[in-house]
């Protein structure tokens, strides 16, 4: 077997956990504005440039001036070799012009045959979804730029503010690796993740880092390693090896789908499966009244009351009080969030994540929300970046029955199965059948 020559991002934090990328890699690099995501672009392509290697970046969302100055603010002389030709800039002048777009994609493509560049990225993605479609945009754009790197043995980064939810299973299933950007102007912290690197087994999933001027992007501290964190189970045995083991202590899980595909049976299963084995568990319903959650709690063959559960109705108006409801579980399950997207800012969903994100880091208990299937909006963005874990239910027909599937789309502390599953629900409980 031939061991594939690994790569050098030229970006400490990710070559610590890493040790290089193989030659032919396409890699997604997602995460919100001020994330890093740009930074990191340019700390990736002058890796290579400094080594002598051309390379080749298309902008979408940003003047090359803008960004060749906001990097010299940072103290990294980009212009330099911009001038000497190892560095090539193309430019979208017009973001929302489809003709602009295709113009400015194959002059890109041009630049890369004609250089013969060994890194390549767009920074971002997003306008060519937006302004194409997403079943356009994947095979112009990131069907053709995975056959130029497989070919050529370039590594590519794409950027992207809103993969998720529309485009982020395509795009990162195609894709050789995905790597998310994490930025909290609250706690002032970044962090990047590892969500899936194919082939490349990390030193961690996550890393901690900060930008200095002159230095850009360094590690301020290694992430929690994959053993070091306990993880509890779903309560069914087929989505724990999709999950790579559970559900990591001290995280927020999503799992989204439509009405009947399962959520709300998934999330209450999961709580009264802990429950019913001494462990502190609660249900919260922003939907649901505390009388229907109970039946649905005897639909599963158990007594709330004598298996001691948590069962809560919360209006929109006390979702501030949610933290407090979790006090003292280690299981729980928030039903409807939905109804917060609905009657929030994203900002103020935002902050509320955060504080949920607190509470189960500071006692170690597992979260699960349930949602709708997600729009292409900021509010869904939020939900699903901030998730630790991110699974999807729907319903689909298979063999003339219709039937619940079931997938994981990425989980922060530990690889994933690729795999879809179909999800039974019964008196007796869930099972996750392949």
């Amino acid at each position: 077997m031939v061991t594939p020559e690994l790569v050098k991002l030229g970006i400490p934090p990710l070559d610590d956990l890493l040790g290089g990328v193989p030659r032919g890699y396409l890699i997604m690099v997602h995460g919100p504005s001020g994330s890093g995501k740009t930074e990191l672009v340019f700390q990736f392509l002058l890796g290579g440039v400094r080594r002598g290697e051309k390379a080749v970046v298309i902008l979408t969302v940003g003047s090359a001036r803008s960004v060749l100055r906001s990097m010299g603010l940072m103290g990294v002389d980009v212009r330099r070799y911009v001038e000497e030709g190892l560095l090539k800039v193309v430019e979208v002048s017009s973001p929302f012009d489809e003709e602009e777009l295709r113009a400015g994609f194959y002059e890109f493509m041009n630049v890369i045959e004609e250089t013969g560049a060994k890194r390549i990225a767009v920074d971002s993605v997003d306008p060519f979804f937006r302004v194409l479609g997403v079943p356009e945009a994947m095979e112009m754009v990131i069907g053709v730029l995975r056959s130029k790197v497989e070919e050529t043995g370039a590594v590519a980064l794409l950027t992207s503010t809103t993969a998720l939810p529309q485009t982020y299973a395509e795009v990162a299933t195609y894709c050789h690796g995905v790597l998310r950007m994490e930025w909290s102007p609250i706690e002032r912290e970044r962090r990047i993740v590892v969500e899936k690197m194919r082939g490349v087994e990390p030193r961690a999933f996550s890393v901690q880092f900060q930008m200095k001027p002159g230095a850009g992007i360094v590690r301020v501290e290694m992430g929690p390693p994959l053993t070091a964190r306990r993880c509890l189970t779903t309560g069914v045995e087929g989505l724990d090896r999709l999950l790579g083991g559970g559900l990591p202590a001290g995280s927020v899980n999503l799992v989204w789908g439509d009405p009947g595909s399962g959520r709300t049976a998934l999330g209450v299963w999961f709580a009264v499966k802990h429950a019913s084995s001494g462990v502190g568990s609660c249900i919260i319903s922003l939907t649901d009244p505390v009388e229907d959650l109970r039946d649905v709690v005897r639909a599963f063959g158990h007594d709330p009351e004598a298996i001691g559960v948590g069962l809560h109705h919360v209006s929109p108006e006390e979702a501030q009080d949610i933290p407090d409801l979790m006090r003292g579980c280690t299981a729980v399950f928030i039903d409807g969030l939905e109804v917060l997207q609905a009657c929030m800012e994203t900002y103020d969903l935002y902050k509320f994540q955060r504080e949920v994100q607190k509470a189960a880091k500071s006692s170690g208990a597992v979260v699960l929300e349930s949602c709708a299937p997600p729009t292409f909006s900021r509010s869904s963005w939020v939900l699903a970046s901030l998730a630790d874990a991110l699974i999807e239910l729907k319903i689909e027909e298979r063999d003339h029955r219709i039937v619940r599937t079931i997938r994981v789309l990425k989980t922060k502390f530990r690889p994933a199965e690729e795999v879809v599953g179909v999800l039974e629900v019964r008196p007796s409980g869930l099972e996750v059948i392949f």
